[in-house]
């Protein structure tokens, strides 16, 4: 049976008129708090505005959720090696410091070795050359006051050496020169007195059966005992216990380093990245074999020290070098298009020459300008061999995209007495050569400049070094190559420093000289200082051009402009800071290319200034095919970065004492400022709503926030960069 449904029973009528009052007076209380809220709401909109701009400070910071990473496994050190002695019965040659090959042979190889008879390395050579002919050279140059008397000592020992083997030729020529003693015998010391024509140097020439010869402690001593400079007369500075196989330390973030060793292998290494303020970043490495590489975390940009300590065979082996991280130049900004040029003279090794031309491709360089050496390469009237590694260069540049400046230089002894050319015939040989050098180069453009400094010492000619003296030259390379070359681009007159020559320009361009030239160049070196009046110099040899030559302008290239780093002269961060002001200056007032001058120190040498000019570094020997930047490399890459496929937009008068440019490009701008007298740093006020940032010359950058809608900044001798959308004005402060 079913149940029939049960209809609920009504509700009290007590309750329900209860519940009815319980909910009025909710609302009443929700109402009551709503208006509270609301009249909270409007006086805090009154007062605090939001809709208006407000400082980038007043912002609260956004709350940032960390990811708990992984600990790390701990390294855990290896145990010690026994002691191992370097092999030195290998078919393969250690680098050293300061030493430069001539030529190389198969059958001879140079290593580092224990056995020293002063510090911790000797120089072992071994030969197995036939005797007669020169087989192998090495050479360490050095500086010599012409016409004094030097003493070349060294000590050495013999395991079988062949007499006449191995000589010691020092000075500039090949006279006289030491043999070393034939046969087998402990350490010894030998010596040559040599009267030197100049600087010169100590090279070692093979050319025999050797089956050992060590070599340790080369000195040269003048008369009164006052020691000539050899950086790496002891063979101390090698790549045998721990060299750096990156063929360059100009690096982008999350790079690698790698290392070899030859002493054993299966060791370990230590090492830390330091900024001049703080270690950035530290790790230890295991050797797999002969191999390690230390890879860096993400670090700014910036220029760093790279401190390894590397336990190997028994031994602890300290290292460092120097290593820049630096911002990307795009590919676009490289090559022909580039404004930069740089000045490259042979390095110590082909291998380090050719890694050298890479690496400038990839820092923004466009044009490397090249001496072009005319005695050698034309041994007899008309017949011309360029030196191999001339033609490995020019090959090099091309495959990169960069073009060459070709600059012949200087004499022949084919003509005029070998001094510098001034007849008929011996400028007509030099017109000849020119039109040869770029016939035989042309994947590297046309671009030529004609002499080098001519109104310097380099012109030995019976001419002598007046305007007209140089337009003879003029007419004779313009007469050889305008038909032979069209759309050759002849420069020049590139005078020397210090600043520019104005008289002597002005009577070239009263001669006609500009008729002559495509494109100005200058060498305005205003070295141990900065080169403060670079920008109104350049608008002086505008209008000087303006006036000689019916209102037209050429343009100008600055094709030697740098500075020495040594005690007492400039400092690594005064070259760097200087060639941010002096190129900046250059192209802002209408210069259109810059060459630095130049890639690499040519050797190391604490008083010879014109060595010291590089961007990088002379060899060292942890890095014995590569090349170790100077802080001018990291600011060099910045500035490419910052200022690279940009026109000169303005030249800002923001206040007494302070420079800006601003530089414009396809949809981009940047400015570049400082205060040019570093004893008075000026204020500048930045107006901006948001955050701006700012960029130093190693591409480090700083984030300043607006206070107020302003944002103050103080200026030094040392540039920045800021992006050029903001208004700066002097601060009144």
């Amino acid at each position: 049976m079913m149940n029939e449904p049960t209809t609920p029973p009504e509700a009290s009528p007590t309750v329900a008129a209860h519940a009815a009052r319980t909910l009025s007076t909710r609302k009443i209380i929700l109402l009551s708090i709503a208006g509270v809220l609301v009249v909270a709401l409007v006086a805090t909109l009154l007062v605090f505005r939001p809709w208006e701009a407000r400082s980038e400070e007043a912002r609260p910071a956004p709350t940032v959720s960390v990811t708990p990473t992984a600990t790390p496994t701990p390294f855990a050190t290896p145990a010690d090696q026994p002691l191992v002695a370097l092999a030195t019965d290998l078919p393969i040659s250690d680098t050293f410091a300061g030493w430069r090959t001539r030529t190389t042979s198969p059958a001879v190889s140079l290593l580092a070795t224990d056995e020293a008879h002063g510090g911790d390395y000797a120089l072992r050579i071994k030969s197995s050359a036939g005797s007669g002919a020169i087989a192998a050279q090495y050479e360490h140059p050095v500086e010599l006051e012409a016409g004094r008397p030097y003493t070349v000592s060294m000590w050495v020992k013999s395991i079988g050496t062949a007499n006449g083997a191995v000589e010691v030729r020092p000075s500039t020529g090949w006279e006289p020169a030491l043999k070393i003693p034939g046969g087998t015998y402990d350490w010894r010391e030998v010596s040559v007195p040599i009267v030197p024509a100049g600087a010169g140097s100590v090279r070692l020439v093979v050319q025999g059966q050797v089956d050992g010869l060590l070599i340790d402690d080369i000195t040269i001593t003048a008369d009164d005992g006052a020691a000539a400079f050899l950086s790496n007369g002891g063979f101390e500075a090698n790549s045998a216990d721990l060299a750096i196989t990156t063929p360059s330390l100009l690096l982008p973030q999350f790079s690698s380093v790698s290392f070899t060793t030859r002493r054993a292998p299966d060791g370990w290494m230590s090492w830390a990245l330091s900024s001049e303020d703080e270690e950035v970043a530290r790790g230890d490495v295991l050797f797999a074999g002969t191999e390690a590489a230390i890879s860096f975390p993400k670090v700014p940009h910036g220029y760093y020290t790279l401190s390894v300590s590397a336990h190997i065979g028994g031994k602890v082996i300290e290292r460092s070098a120097s290593v820049g991280i630096v911002p990307e130049v795009p590919a676009e900004q490289r090559g022909q298009a580039s404004r930069f040029g740089v000045h490259l003279h042979d390095l110590t090794t082909p291998e380090r020459t050719g890694n050298m031309i890479d690496q400038l491709a990839v820092m923004g360089f466009g044009h490397v300008r090249a001496d072009t050496v005319w005695s050698s390469a034309e041994p007899k009237p008309g017949q011309y061999a360029f030196p191999t590694q001339f033609t490995d260069n020019m090959n090099r540049l091309a495959q990169n995209g960069l073009t060459a400046l070709q600059v012949p230089v200087y004499s022949n002894k084919n003509y005029d007495g070998g001094v510098t050319p001034s007849s008929p015939a011996g400028l007509a040989a030099y017109g000849a050569f020119t039109r040869t050098v770029l016939q035989q180069f042309p994947q590297v453009g046309s671009d030529v400049e004609v002499y080098n400094e001519f109104d310097h010492f380099y012109n030995t000619g019976a001419c002598g070094k007046a305007p007209e003296c140089y337009i003879a030259m003029l007419d004779a390379v313009n007469g050889a190559v305008d038909p032979a070359v069209p759309g050759a681009t002849i420069v020049g007159p590139s005078l020397s420093g210090m600043g520019f020559k104005w008289d002597w320009l002005q009577d070239f361009f009263a001669q006609g000289g500009l008729d002559r030239l495509d494109v100005v160049t200058a060498h305005p070196y205003t070295q141990p200082l900065a080169a403060p009046t670079m920008g109104e110099d350049i608008e002086r040899l505008r209008s000087m051009m303006r006036d000689a030559n019916g209102g037209q302008e050429k343009p100008i290239w600055i094709t030697e402009m740098g500075w020495a780093t040594m005690d007492d002269w400039v400092s690594d961060e005064e070259q760097a800071k200087y060639l941010v002001q002096v190129t900046a200056a250059a192209l802002g007032h209408g210069a259109e290319r810059m060459y630095w001058y130049e890639a690499a120190d040519q050797r190391s040498d604490p008083v010879q200034g014109e060595v010291n000019m590089g961007l990088f570094r002379s060899d060292i020997g942890v890095l014995p095919g590569g090349n170790e930047p100077k802080p001018a490399a990291v600011a060099q890459v910045t500035l490419a970065a910052r200022l690279g496929g940009m026109d000169s937009a303005s030249v800002d008068d923001i206040g007494s004492g302070i420079e800006s440019y601003v530089f414009t490009g396809p949809g981009t701008s940047s400015r570049v400022l400082w205060a040019p007298d570093p004893e008075k740093p000026r204020k500048i006020v930045v107006t901006s709503r948001n955050a701006i940032t700012v960029t130093d010359i190693y591409g480090g950058e700083t984030t300043k926030r607006p206070k107020d809608g302003k944002i103050t900044l103080t200026l030094t001798d040392t540039p920045v960069y800021l992006d050029a959308d903001v208004e700066v004005e002097a601060s009144g402060k």
